[in-house]
């Protein structure tokens, strides 16, 4: 029996799932203006793990948030339209994404070593 190749599997088994339960609290703490972020978030398998993404183009102003910036509005008038500059305020991040990730993980070691112990017993008892 190769123990090294079971741990393997194990060990990426548990990043799978953790990565599994970051999406399931990335989803519950998604800020929702319109539905289009929380829409656009996936999960993964991948060989050596998984990957949670979010594909909106606005993902990393939500998350990471943005400095104050000036930003051209056009606005629809009576005889066309005019453009013109405003001041957009700061934006904190939420966040949203890395404290998924952190929750998810932060217990990672004990969960490994449950399901380690749990295959290891049946490995030895064979």
């Amino acid at each position: 029996m190769n123990y090294e190749s079971i741990i393997k599997n194990l060990l990426i088994a548990s990043i799978q799932d953790r990565v599994h339960e970051a999406f399931r609290i990335s989803q519950e703490t998604c800020p929702v203006r319109d539905g289009g972020l929380k829409e656009s978030g996936s999960v993964s398998d991948l060989p050596n793990g998984g990957e949670l993404k979010y594909s909106a183009p606005y993902t990393s102003d939500v998350e990471e948030g943005v400095s104050e910036r000036v930003e051209e509005v056009t606005r629809k008038t009576k005889t066309g339209f005019t453009t013109y500059q405003r001041r957009a305020p700061a934006r904190q991040g939420t966040h949203f994404i890395a404290n998924a990730m952190k929750n998810s993980f932060d217990n990672f070691d004990s969960i490994f070593d449950s399901k380690l112990r749990a295959n290891f017993r049946v490995v030895f008892r064979n």
